[in-house]
């Protein structure tokens, strides 16, 4: 089982998750720790409006059961009005989104820059 490694930064309001490992059903359990983790690290369930990238340059494989955990995280995070952006994410991970039609529900970007454009920074 690959391990699930990660890495917080925070540039100016915004958390930046690097990951790197595998996320299928294997690692799952793993990855949702990691996350909870990294939400209990910046309170963010205490707080509201955060922004977050995720960056998965790090990650080199992603499976549905990855993708429906991200999804239920998502549905929590727009409860919290937090604001959640991927980036580098395999290519793996995009045709996913296309296969369950969700590219307009979670937002990929190229770039930790694009990203930060798109929150406006």
């Amino acid at each position: 089982m690959s391990e699930i490694t990660h890495k917080v930064e925070q540039k100016g309001d915004i958390y930046i998750f690097r990951m790197s490992g595998t996320i299928n059903a294997q690692t799952l359990p793993q990855y949702r720790e990691v996350i909870d983790n990294l939400i209990k690290e910046v309170d963010a369930k205490h707080k509201s409006g955060l922004k977050f990238i995720m960056d998965y340059g790090g990650i080199d494989d992603v499976d549905s059961a990855a993708l429906a955990n991200i999804v239920d995280r998502l549905a929590n995070d727009v409860r919290c009005d937090h604001k959640v952006m991927f980036i580098n994410v395999p290519e793996k991970f995009k045709d996913l989104l296309a296969l369950f039609k969700m590219e307009n529900s979670i937002e990929v970007h190229d770039s930790q820059q694009d990203a930060e454009e798109a929150f406006g920074v």
